[in-house]
């Protein structure tokens, strides 16, 4: 028995939770919370240029023909399925159909490693 202030203190006072369920539950607030964060500091911008992110296994040229349906290209990303366009006035119409998975604010990720411009 625990005892606090020379009184015996009932319950739970002295065990030792050994499990995962003491830690599942802040470990879960605190991802849910880094995500959020990361979320909302990702956002692209309302205007400006655009980071769209295609599947991995998308080689650059099918990353490029499918960012040049939702705006001008602008550069392209430090790996092949990163592409950043100027969106065009039907981007948002069209960005669903373009398959990227994220539109991503390009300053946010250090401009997305910017290795090449494409020049007009």
């Amino acid at each position: 028995m625990a005892f606090w202030l020379g009184r015996p203190v009932l319950g739970h006072v002295g065990r030792r939770s050994t499990g995962l369920g003491a830690w599942s539950i802040p470990v879960a607030l605190g991802s849910l919370s880094l995500m959020a964060a990361l979320v909302l500091s990702l956002q692209p911008r309302p205007s400006g240029p655009v980071a769209l992110l295609f599947p991995p296994w998308w080689g650059a040229m099918r990353s490029i023909a499918a960012a040049a349906r939702v705006g001008s290209i602008v550069r392209l990303g430090a790996v092949p399925f990163i592409v950043v366009v100027q969106p065009d006035k039907s981007f948002r119409r069209h960005v669903g159909g373009s398959l990227a998975w994220l539109v991503l604010d390009p300053q946010a990720l250090g401009g997305c490693g910017l290795l090449k411009h494409i020049s007009e």
